[in-house]
C-alpha cells in the first residue's frame, strides 16, 4: 500500500511526539537495515575517534531518543554529548541512563547491547555494556539544530548525526548545521551522517514525516559548500523500510573532513 501523502497527516519532525511509536516502528530489533547503518558509523568513526586523545569526545546532532543506540557500535570514545529539538527525547535518553545505573535494559535493546558486547575486548554482558556506554554521556540538551550550536569551537573528535539532517527545513539550513559541525570539529576530526535519500515523506504507523528529498550529488555539493573537504558519500538500499512501507528506500552513508 502507498503511503498516504494527503496534507493534513504530513507533520515536521520537529512536531513528531510520539517516541515509543518510532522506537516500535525503527528500533524494535536489531534488523539489517540498522546493523548496516551501525557498521558504516563504527567503520567510518575509527580514523578519527579517542585513539591517542585524551577526553576524546563525540556529538551526536539531532540525537532524538536514539543516542544510546547508534552510539553502541563507536568504540573509543570518552564523552558523549547529544542535542535534539525536542524535550522529550532528551527526557527518554535520561531514562534510559537512569535504567543503566540499575542494571535495567529495555527488551527492545537485548540485541543490540548483546551484539556490542561480545565485540567488546574483553567480552562483558549487556548490562555491563549498557552501563559503560550510559556512563560516557557528559551532556544532554533542548536545542534546535536550526540555531547556532551551543558548544566552543574545536570540541569534538567526531560529530554524527542519524536520520537528523535531512528533516532540516530547506538545504540551506542543512548547510548551516554542517557548517557548524564543522566548527565544532578538531583538527582531524570527522563529520558523519546518515539520512533517508530521494523522498519527502517517511512513514511512522499513520503519521507521514516531511524530511529533504536529497541524492548523493546534493550532499557531496553541500558538504563542499560548508567547506568539507575528502567528502565521501555512498548511497544504500533502505532494505527494512521497504519491506515495512517505511516510505522510502534509499539511504545516504557520508563522511567528510574540515
Amino acid at each position: 500500500m502507498p503511503i498516504n501523502t494527503d496534507p493534513s497527516t504530513v507533520v515536521d519532525a520537529k512536531d513528531f511526539s510520539h517516541v515509543g511509536a518510532y522506537l516500535d516502528e525503527y528500533y524494535d530489533a536489531l534488523t539489517p537495515e540498522n546493523l548496516d547503518v551501525g557498521l558504516f558509523l563504527r567503520r567510518a568513526c575509527e580514523g578519527a575517534s579517542a585513539a591517542g586523545r585524551v577526553g576524546s569526545a563525540l556529538l551526536d546532532a539531532g540525537c532524538g531518543p536514539t543516542m544510546l543506540y547508534w552510539t553502541a557500535f563507536l568504540q573509543g570514545f570518552v564523552e558523549l554529548h547529544g542535542f535534539d529539538a525536542r524535550e522529550e527525547n532528551i527526557r527518554y535518553l535520561h531514562g534510559l541512563i537512569d535504567d543503566a545505573a540499575v542494571g535495567r535494559i529495555q527488551p527492545r535493546y537485548l540485541d543490540l547491547y548483546g551484539f556490542a558486547a561480545a565485540r567488546a575486548v574483553p567480552p562483558i554482558t549487556p548490562v555491563e555494556f549498557f552501563a559503560e556506554l550510559a556512563g560516557k554521556v557528559r551532556g544532554l540538551t533542548s536545542h534546535d539544530m536550526n540555531d547556532p550550536w551551543p558548544y566552543p569551537d574545536a570540541s569534538f573528535a567526531v560529530v554524527t548525526s542519524v536520520f537528523g539532517m535531512e528533516c532540516l527545513p530547506s538545504r540551506e539550513r542543512m548547510r548551516f548545521a554542517m557548517g557548524e559541525a564543522r566548527r565544532l570539529l578538531q583538527p582531524g576530526g570527522r563529520l558523519v551522517l546518515v539520512t533517508i535519500a530521494e523522498t519527502d515523506r517517511w512513514k511512522c504507523g499513520e503519521v507521514i514525516g516531511r524530511c529533504l528529498s536529497i541524492n548523493r550529488t546534493m550532499m557531496l555539493e553541500d558538504l563542499a559548500l560548508a567547506g568539507f573537504r575528502a567528502a565521501r558519500v555512498t548511497e544504500h538500499r533502505a532494505t527494512t523500510a521497504v519491506l515495512r512501507n517505511q516510505g522510502y528506500n534509499k539511504m545516504l552513508f557520508a563522511h567528510a573532513e574540515p
